[in-house]
């Protein structure tokens, strides 16, 4: 009989608080400060492995609605974007999560050298060491004989009596 009781308040209550929620927004900001005070006692109470339980859950709930955010966004990005997209998918799938990703990057990053040029040779270096085939920036090659060219052309240009004059 008591726990019929005990169900039956609980439901006039529950049913009581969404009805008092539609009537006053001030209430809403009352019933989220309730149940902070509430799970501070109860955090309060619970023993250390409860606790670290609690840590984890809540932990992973983070985890997942970062994740959830970051696929809605990139949703939303293919979507309103007409172009297709060149870059292939991002490797932190490869991690658990982002963060793992980024800190794995990141060591290395941190002892490589500050000169860019030196730390592009350094990272082709890395690279063909594992077998790693890395796009190459097409670099000019330089022809000497046209340089030449180029320059008696111009010399002869400014050295011609009419330009010479003026």
């Amino acid at each position: 009989m008591e726990t019929s009781r005990a169900s039956m308040s609980a439901s006039r209550m529950k049913k009581y608080r969404i009805k008092k929620k539609e009537q006053d927004p001030e209430y809403q900001k009352m019933e989220n400060e309730r149940l902070k005070m509430l799970n501070r006692e109860k955090t309060k109470t619970m023993k250390k492995q409860e606790l670290e339980e609690l840590r984890k859950h809540k932990q992973e709930e983070k985890r997942l609605e970062r994740e959830r955010k970051k696929s809605q966004q990139l949703d939303l990005a293919r979507a309103n974007s007409t172009e297709t997209p060149t870059a292939s998918k991002s490797t932190f799938y490869l991690y658990k999560c982002q963060q793992t990703y980024s800190k794995a990057i990141l060591k290395p990053m941190k002892s490589l050298l500050s000169c860019p040029l030196k730390q592009k040779y350094v990272i082709k270096g890395v690279a063909n060491r594992l077998r790693i085939k890395m796009n190459e920036e097409v670099e000019k090659n330089v022809n000497y004989e046209e340089d030449e060219n180029e320059i008696k052309a111009v010399k002869d240009f400014y050295f011609r009596l009419d330009i010479a004059q003026v």
